[in-house]
């Protein structure tokens, strides 16, 4: 399975920015849309992981994240 390290944000804020995409939708522009609810912002692609890696990879994970801070965004545009 394909696995990433990503943010997600709230659904006021994806909504927002689903709003904002809308114009760029037509054109002809080498993005792979998705749904409102599966906008993030990826940080790290970690590749294939076979499942018997996954709990290995997400303990490590969790470790990473006990020790991060909780931040915030802010978008101004595409």
């Amino acid at each position: 399975m394909q696995l990433f390290v990503g943010i997600n944000f709230p659904k006021k804020q994806r909504v927002k920015m689903h709003r904002a995409a809308r114009a760029l939708r037509d054109r002809d522009l080498p993005v792979q849309w998705v749904e409102p609810e599966d906008f993030h912002v990826t940080l790290k692609s970690l590749g294939q992981v076979r499942r018997e890696q996954l709990s290995d990879v997400t303990a490590a994970l969790e470790k990473v994240a006990s020790g991060t801070r909780p931040f915030n965004t802010q978008i101004r545009g595409f």
